[in-house]
C-alpha cells in the first residue's frame, strides 16, 4: 500500500468506534502486562504503577468509547494516523534492512565469484538476440505454463 493514509475512514461508523474502544480494553491492558513482564524479568525491578496506571487508563479511555462512540471519533482518527505513520517509517525501515542485509550480499557473492544471472555483454558479431522456442501442439501446455 502506497498512501496508507487513504486507508483511514475519516466518517468511522458507530460500530467501528465501539470496536476501537473494545480493542483498548482488550489492548491496553495486554500491552502493560508485558511490558511489565519484559521490564520485570529484565531488570528485576517489578513496579507495578507505571503498567497499572497505563492499563487502567486504555481501559477506562475504551469503556468511554464503548459507552459513548461519538467521542471516540477524534481518537480515533489521531490513533490511526500515528499508526500509518509508524507503519510508513517501519516499513520502509524492514525493506531496506532486507535489502541490505539479504539482497546485498547475495549480489556481492555473484560479482565475487564471476556469475552472471543475466547476461550483459554485448557481442557485435551477432546479428540479434531473438532466442527462438520452440512450439507446442498439446493445448494442455497452455495451462501449464511454467
Amino acid at each position: 500500500m502506497l498512501n496508507p493514509f487513504s486507508e483511514i475512514k475519516l466518517r468511522p461508523s458507530l460500530a467501528e468506534r465501539r470496536s476501537f474502544g473494545w480493542s483498548l480494553i482488550i489492548g491496553f491492558p495486554s500491552v502493560a502486562t508485558a511490558l511489565l513482564l519484559t521490564s520485570g524479568l529484565w531488570s528485576g525491578n517489578w513496579r507495578m504503577a507505571p503498567f497499572l496506571w497505563l492499563g487502567g487508563c486504555g481501559m477506562a479511555g475504551g469503556a468511554l468509547f464503548v459507552a459513548f462512540p461519538s467521542v471516540a471519533r477524534p481518537f480515533y482518527l489521531l490513533w490511526h494516523f500515528l499508526a500509518c505513520c509508524i507503519g510508513i517509517v517501519v516499513g520502509n525501515a524492514l525493506l531496506a534492512a532486507f535489502y541490505l542485509l539479504i539482497v546485498t550480499p547475495i549480489g556481492a557473492v555473484m560479482r565475487a565469484s564471476g556469475r552472471q544471472s543475466v547476461s550483459k555483454s554485448f557481442d557485435r558479431q551477432t546479428r540479434s538476440y531473438w532466442v527462438d522456442v520452440e512450439k507446442t501442439e498439446d493445448v494442455r501446455d497452455y495451462y501449464r505454463q511454467f
